[in-house]
């Protein structure tokens, strides 16, 4: 019994030049499209995990004040003109307690203590993060282990790059709305209370209009 084999024929045609000229045409669309998308999903990665590493230097901060490590501890923050927040958390001993304890100023002779991080793990003496901007010049806020503090604080933090032409102006914890047309926006709302206690809230805009709010 003969075997049969079968052949394939070659097909040695190539691609036209207008064929390669519309798969480059698609991947430009495609690539407008995923490239700001893109963007947006780092600023919004970066807002978060800058916010929540600001979170946690406060709640240590008022951990050891409550476990009497220090009698007072405080937090400074620095909108440095919108270029990147700068953030210390400083603490003061029971002699300079005595002296400085109705003081909340971000004075090197008033405080013993002073810790900094950043999201870039930067070694410098203040923590810089680089990529948040601040809805006021300053925050500075204090607590006691006596409960006492100067005052409590709110703020807004946001992302520059997400806001290019404004301050992160939100002064209103639940804004309806705000002076900002980007496709998705978020901005994350802290209020730190007399106790040290920290009360967190995400707002989500598209084209300046809030859709969603949470606490966190």
């Amino acid at each position: 019994m003969k075997a049969k084999y079968f052949t394939m024929k070659k097909n040695n045609k190539g691609f036209s030049l207008l064929e390669i000229l519309i798969v480059v045409a698609l991947i430009g669309i495609v690539g407008m499209f995923a490239v700001p998308n893109t963007k947006d999903w780092i600023s919004r990665k970066e807002l978060k995990n800058d916010f929540f590493t600001i979170h946690k230097m406060v709640t240590k901060m008022r951990t050891e004040v409550e476990l009497g490590v220090y009698p007072m501890g405080g937090i400074f923050i620095d909108n440095n003109g919108g270029d990147g927040i700068i953030v210390k958390i400083r603490y003061r001993n029971p002699d300079k307690y005595r002296t400085y304890k109705n003081s909340c100023e971000d004075i090197d002779n008033q405080w013993d203590g002073k810790e900094t991080i950043t999201s870039q793990t930067n070694p410098d003496l203040y923590a810089k993060f680089v990529n948040l901007r601040l809805s006021q010049n300053k925050v500075n806020t204090c607590i006691s282990r006596a409960g006492q503090s100067n005052f409590s604080v709110n703020f807004h933090v946001c992302h520059k790059r997400q806001n290019p032409n404004i301050l992160c102006d939100i002064k209103d914890p639940q804004p309806l709305s705000i002076n900002n047309n980007s496709p998705l926006y978020e901005s994350y709302f802290m209020g730190i209370n007399r106790m040290g206690h920290n009360f967190l809230r995400r707002l989500t805009y598209k084209n300046g209009i809030r859709m969603t709010w949470e606490n966190l």
